[in-house]
Order: structure tokens, then sequence, then C-alpha cells
């Protein structure tokens, strides 16, 4: 039994402490309890009764035990304690913890003793909204029944207020909001927060629910499991919460011999909230510096209410997240693309794919906006922070210095460098994650965006998936028209950003009359000098390329390609004044098998017949009729090519025929190097002769560019 004299002297434990501490269960820890010096204190569980036993009553082991592990005694003063209640050699080592650790900033939970009003500490608690509302819902019904017992007498309180909580506890009739918050409440837990509310003077905080305060202090842990897992958690390398629990436990364990009785379940909840209240610490010693400025520190927000469409123009970059085919190598590569992307509409109006480091590439993205636009942007906005450098370039490049700033005033464009971390000034990154989710994976030769998110044919041992995988892998000029009609159907959804309207309809509204192309060649993406040769201009890796204005020149040359669009080449003489526009020659079979064979032998004839005749009247002008040109060598012809008579008068008798646009120069019937660009013609004629037909259908079934209609026109292959 309790000793009177020691009523308020000592340190009181509960049952559930008393049992942590013997290691047992609480049953007989309870039984143990009622055996030393105990009393009952009210309303500190859950409305009921809490047994305690004075912990100086208990064995001496167990007194050492709690000291050092209760969150009330600091660690570094638990060992004085601990030898003076029983001296020994067996004191516990003081803290120490790696140093390398960032030490977290948090106050441990300190253990009070109970104050002489047992219900004070309960009524100055700062309760959250919930914990409000159910200490309110508690009081209004404890008054409820108070007023029906007061109503009903003295004989027949007891069954008024047992017909009430009756009726109530069905909720359907009584006081059903009261019943939401509460439950079924019996007549006994009524009568303990009666209870409560007479020895806290009627307030309603004292019946606020206990569990809830647990979030606010160290949710039962000691002092030195908390610093403890702390510092396992809170490192650089990341450590899952699991991991750091165990870790905590192994270190507790073999560091000072103690075993944590708290559950992993309390741990994880501590981790959660102090992620919470401390998430700027979390995200330095778990993520770096990067992170805690993208994630955690403030940013200046912009107001582009204001904005028209072509005022700025944002470049971003980032490496495709599916595999295109190397022109040169034709290995499988994964390119970069960079985007100029209108600020006011939200639109992408101009992009470029790129597959070697080259700055000259943003010019050329440029170049396609502005012709987009239609108009010449007021200022055009380069990322030279770390992000964009690292995505798109694999080496250090500061583009301020890369001359991009006075070719950009030569076309009128003011220039801005952004700075490093200003989250804000790239816009462009959210249209990048639509855009993979709605264009890149579902793209046959997806990659991936990291190593978790690989598809199922690139992981190990995977057979079903790679026997099912398409192995088609696009050419760039493909993959330029997937991503052009990726961005046609992202233009037209709704946007928030734009008050739901949708970005092609913002943009068109905006556009401009048109520009001349020519004032933009200087943005053309390369530039090389070249000397012109019989077949025109030769480019490493791509051929010849040749125009009727280049026969008879010799002289060396400018030349301005667009990388994406290798089919003509922009000439120049080396005062920079424009010559042509040549296009790429491509090498027949030898033996004319082809359909396109013969379009470019029509083609050449043509060509040669035109410069005979003109080079035979400039002669005349100069030298009056002269002598006849030599003839053709029709024997060493005909060693070459046996049939050759029959094909030139064949294309001779086509040329004729042709009906050509002297303007231009160019035939009815269009010459084309890629196959979806003549499928795309052929779809736009109202009809098609046998041959025509006789492609398309060919085209389609895959006879012709195997994989190219399946890839680029699949919609229609189903229908």
């Amino acid at each position: 039994m309790i000793n009177p004299a020691a009523e308020n002297q000592g340190t009181w434990i509960t049952v559930k402490q008393l049992a942590a501490l013997m290691g047992t269960y609480e049953k007989k820890a309870q039984r143990l309890a009622l055996k030393m010096d105990h009393r009952y204190e009210l309303g500190l569980g859950r409305g009921g009764k809490i047994l305690k036993v004075r912990l100086e009553s208990l064995d001496l082991t167990l007194q050492r035990k709690y000291f050092s592990q209760d969150s009330g005694i600091s660690s570094a003063i638990a060992p004085a304690i601990t030898n003076a209640i029983a001296p020994s050699s067996e004191i516990l080592p003081a803290t120490v913890l790696p140093s390398n650790i960032i030490k977290p900033d948090f106050t441990p939970a300190v253990k009070e003793e109970q104050p002489p009003d047992q219900y004070k500490q309960r009524t100055q608690r700062t309760l959250v909204p919930w914990q409000d509302g159910i200490a309110r819902a508690k009081y209004d019904l404890v008054h409820i029944v108070s007023d029906l017992k007061r109503r009903a007498g003295h004989a027949n309180k007891m069954k008024a207020a047992r017909d009430f909580l009756s009726l109530y506890n069905q909720g359907l009739f009584l006081y059903r909001e009261i019943f939401k918050l509460l439950g079924k409440v019996e007549y006994g837990k009524l009568s303990d927060w009666g209870t409560m509310l007479k020895k806290a003077n009627d307030d309603y905080s004292v019946l606020a629910p206990a569990h809830g305060d647990k979030t606010r202090g160290g949710f039962g842990l000691t002092d030195i499991e908390q610093e403890c897992f702390l510092r396992v958690l809170l490192q650089p390398n990341a450590p899952s919460i699991g991991s750091a629990i165990r870790a905590m436990r192994t270190f507790l364990q073999m560091q000072y011999g103690i075993i944590s009785k708290k559950s992993d379940a309390v741990f994880r909840r501590f981790a959660e909230h102090y992620k919470k209240m401390n998430y700027h610490i979390w995200v330095l010693a778990r993520e770096g510096e990067k992170a805690l400025d993208d994630k955690v520190l403030p940013y200046m927000e912009r107001d582009t209410s204001g904005l028209e469409v072509g005022d700025i123009l944002v470049a971003d970059g980032k490496t495709i997240n599916f595999n295109v085919l190397n022109p040169w190598t034709g290995k499988p590569v994964r390119a970069c693309l960079l985007v100029f992307y209108d600020w006011a509409s939200r639109y992408p109006a101009g992009f470029e794919l790129n597959l070697t480091e080259n700055v000259q590439c943003i010019s050329s993205a440029l170049r396609r906006a502005i012709i987009t636009l239609g108009k010449k942007p007021k200022w055009v906005l380069l990322d030279n922070g770390r992000a964009f450098t690292a995505e798109f370039f694999t080496s250090e490049v500061d583009l301020e210095q890369a001359g991009l700033r006075g070719l950009y005033a030569r076309v009128g464009i003011n220039t801005r460098f952004a700075r490093a971390y200003n989250g804000k000034d790239k816009p462009v990154e959210r249209f990048f994650e639509t855009f993979q989710e709605w264009v890149e994976r579902f793209i046959s030769s997806y990659c991936g965006s990291s190593i978790q998110d690989k598809p199922a044919y690139m992981k190990r041992n995977e057979k079903f998936h790679k026997a099912m995988h398409s192995e088609f892998i696009p050419t760039i000029d493909q993959a330029v028209k997937m991503i052009e009609a990726g961005i046609a159907y992202y233009a037209n959804q709704e946007h928030s950003g734009i008050n739901k309207q949708k970005p092609i309809d913002v943009f068109n509204a905006g556009k401009g009359p048109g520009v001349d192309i020519r004032e933009l060649d200087t943005l053309m993406m390369d530039v090389q000098i070249k000397t012109v040769y019989r077949n025109g201009v030769r480019l490493p890796s791509l051929g010849y390329y040749f125009n009727e204005a280049l026969i008879g020149y010799r002289d060396q040359v400018v030349v301005r390609y667009d990388f994406r669009d290798v089919r003509s080449v922009m000439v120049y003489d080396r005062n920079g004044e424009f010559m042509c526009e040549a296009q790429r020659k491509e090498a027949i079979d030898p033996l004319l098998r082809g359909k396109h064979d013969m379009e470019a032998v029509k083609q050449n004839a043509r060509i040669r017949q035109s410069a005979i005749r003109h080079t035979k009247a400039a002669v005349r002008a100069l030298n009056g009729k002269g002598d006849p040109l030599p003839a053709l060598d029709w024997d060493r012809a005909m060693e070459t090519v046996p049939n050759l008579p029959e094909i030139i008068e064949a294309a001779q008798a086509d040329v004729a025929e042709a009906s050509i646009d002297q303007s231009t120069g160019q035939s009815e019937h269009p010459f084309f190097e890629y196959g979806w660009k003549k499928y795309d013609w052929l779809m736009g004629q109202e009809t098609l002769t046998a041959d025509e037909q006789e492609w398309v259908t060919e085209y389609r079934a895959g006879i012709i560019e195997p994989g190219e209609f399946q890839a680029l026109y699949g919609h229609q292959a189903a229908q």
C-alpha cells in the first residue's frame, strides 16, 4: 500500500514504463506495482485511472536502467545518477557520436514532475483544431446530460441519463453532429468527463484527447534515442527510415548496451514529424545545397499577364528519353532537344535536335521559332546556369562569351542571359515534363528518364518483353515529325497558366505577318567554307549539293545549312552575296532498278540539256558561231551502261512532255528525299496514277521505308 509520507515525494512511473524496464508484459508489471508503493491517478488515460508506482520502491537495477534511458535525464549526467544510486564500475560511457554527421536542431522533450494540480498541464495546452472540436463536443454532451438529469429530479436522473444515451448511441435521432465526432459513449465515461470538468473549473480543454500531444514532444522517445536516430537519418547517403531505425538500434546496443523498446512505428512518426517541422534541415542534410535552393528557399514570382506573344522567347534544353539513329554512324543515340518557348502563350515555337556539341544549334532553333512566330521577338532569354549547360553541353560553356549577343543584335533581337539558381527563369521545364508523359513514353525506342524508369524490355532477363518489343528506331527526320505531332497535341490542350486557353489559340492570335527568311540565314546551324566541283559542293557524310547556278564556278563558297533538314544548303560567295540554294544529290542504283532512280535520271538529263544550251549560247555570244562542241563518246558510254541509249531517249521524251514551270525550274511532280514527305504530298492530290497508288500500297505495307509508316501513321494503319 502507498506510504502517505511519500505521496508527493520521489518519482512516479506508469505500469507501461515499468513493463519496459522489466522487459515483460504489462500484466506482470501491474502485479509487481501492486506490491510496491503505488497510487491511482484520474484522467490521464483515456478518461479512466492510471496505476503508478514509486520508482524508489523498485529494485536498484531497475532504477539504474530508468535513469540511463529516461528522457527526463540528460545522457551526459545519467552515469553520475546511476552511480549515486548504487556505486558500481558498470557506468555507461558518455555520449560519443560521429562528428561528421550534421547535428539536428531540436529540443528534446524533458520529463517534468506532475504538478500538484494534475489538470493544470492539460488545460494550459495549445489545442489543434481536431482536438478542440472533440473537446467541445464532449463538453456539450456532458452539459446536455447534466441539464436532463436536473430536470428529471433526484429519483429519476439516472434513468433519464441512460435512456438519453440509449437513443444517442443509435446515431439516428439525437445530436447526430456530436455523434459523428465522439461515436458511442458509455455512462461511466460520461461521468468521468464530468468529474474532470469540475476539477478543471469547467475548462473544456481538459477533455481534449491527449494522444495528439505526442506530435509536439518526443513521441515518448528518450533523449539519446532521438539524437542517435536523427544523426543516423540525416546523412548525405539518405538512408531510408527503416534502415535508419535498424542502424540506430544496433548502434545503441553496441555502443551503450541499451535495447530500445519503442516500436518502429513510433520512430517513423517521429521522423515524419521532424521532416515537416524542419524540412530545410532535412533537405540540406540528405540532398544537398542545390536541393535546398530548389525545394525550400523562396523565389521571386513573375507577373506574365502583361506579356504579348513574341515579347520573350525562352530557350531551354534536355536530353530526349528515346533513341534516334545517328545519321553518320547508324547507331542509336539519345539526342538533345532545344526548345524556344513563347512565354506569353506557353507555345514551343521552335526546336532543334542536336547530336553534337554546337552552340550554333541554339541559333538554328531560334531561326525556326522566328519563322513560326512570323516576327522577330523583342527579347531572347538564354539560361546560362548549370542546369542548361549540363543538359546540352558536355563541356563548360559560357554563353555570354559565345558570340550570341552580337549575332542576335544583328537581326534586331535583344538578349538576356539568366543566372544560375533562378528556377523561375526556366518556364520551359514544365513543358518538358508534359512532353515526356505525352510523347516520349509512346515511342518504341523509349529508354526511360532514369535507371528506375527503364521500360521492361531493357531490364535483365525480360525475354518476354524483349520478344514483343518493336525494334524500330526513328531517324532524325522521323523523330522531328513525331515531336511536331506531340507539340501540336500539347498546343491544343487547355493550359492553366493562361486561364484555361489553348496555347495554339493564344499564339496564333499574336503571330506576326511573316519574316524574310533570307535575313535569318545567319542563324542557321552550321557554316563551312567549301570548294565547288562538277557536282557542286561536298559536305562530309552528306554527299554533294548541286544547283545549276554552280555550273562553271570553281572558287570557294560559304555554305550554310540546317542540320535537321539536310535536303538543301544555302550557298554564298566569299563576299557574302547569296548565290543559290543547292539541293542534295542522291546516288542511284547501277542498274536503275528503283523508281527514284528514273526520276533522278530525268532530272539530271534536264539539267544537262539546260546547261549545254546556255553554255553554247554564251560561247556564241563571245566568239560568234564557232566550232561545234565535241560529240559524246558513245563507245565508252555503252561499255558502262549497255542500255544507255534507250534510257536517255526515254528520259528525253519524258522531259519534253513534262510541264515545267520556267520561273522556278521545278517539274509538276517534285522529287522527294523522304518517304513520308512523298506520302503526305500524294495524300493531298485529288487523283493518283496507277504507279502512285502502287507506291502508296507498298509504303503502307512496309515494303518501302520499313517501319516508317507504322511509326508515323500508326493511327491510320489501325483504321
